[in-house]
């Protein structure tokens, strides 16, 4: 996949669509799931990195919340989208991958965000215990790390290279992904 992933197609369908399926994209699958086996199997597959579940039916309203990051389907239940974490706008699963880069690289700015503005304020704090740091410059201090934290953030909207291959170098923003992805085989 490119990603990092491992995915597995967990279903409630019957082995032999589950097989073709699995196949056609090369992963393991996992056939005639209830949504007890379903959550089961996500608790014990659980790396270090976590989990990650695409559901789109009632029966899989469990398994969404169990998993670190559940992601419901546009044609989704409301019960369904309710137990995910991210309800996508379509059922087009191709689109996955732009979500989770989008997500990391969101991740990856907000983090940024954090190491600077502890990084700043640690400073600033301590040379104002200090009696370094005059209470007029310390407001200009505190106004120049606001404004840089929000500089950084807002480059968050800006286009994402995927770095991808399975992605085909598409440049993607939020506004252009439409969150899409496509629907699973069945249950």
């Amino acid at each position: 996949m490119g990603l990092g992933l491992s995915p597995t197609l967990l279903t409630g369908d019957r082995p032999e669509r589950a097989r073709r399926v699995g196949e056609a994209l090369g992963i393991p699958w996992r056939a005639s799931m209830l949504p007890a086996d379903k959550v089961r199997a996500v608790r014990e597959e659980h790396g270090a990195d976590g989990s990650a579940m695409v559901g789109d039916g009632v029966n899989d309203a469990p398994v969404l919340a169990a998993a670190d990051v559940g992601i419901a389907l546009g044609s989704a239940s409301d019960l369904t989208a309710r137990a995910g974490n991210v309800r996508l706008a379509s059922d087009r699963l191709d689109r996955l991958p732009v979500v989770i880069c989008l997500s990391r690289h969101a991740h990856a700015r907000i983090r940024t965000c954090l190491a600077w503005t502890f990084a700043f304020n640690g400073a600033g704090v301590g040379l104002a215990a200090a009696g370094l740091l005059g209470p007029v410059f310390a407001a200009v201090a505190m106004l120049v790390s606001s404004l840089t934290v929000i500089l950084l953030a807002s480059g968050a909207g800006k286009p994402v290279e995927a770095a991808d291959p399975a992605l085909g170098g598409a440049r993607s923003t939020p506004r252009s992904t439409g969150l899409t992805t496509a629907a699973p085989a069945g249950g």
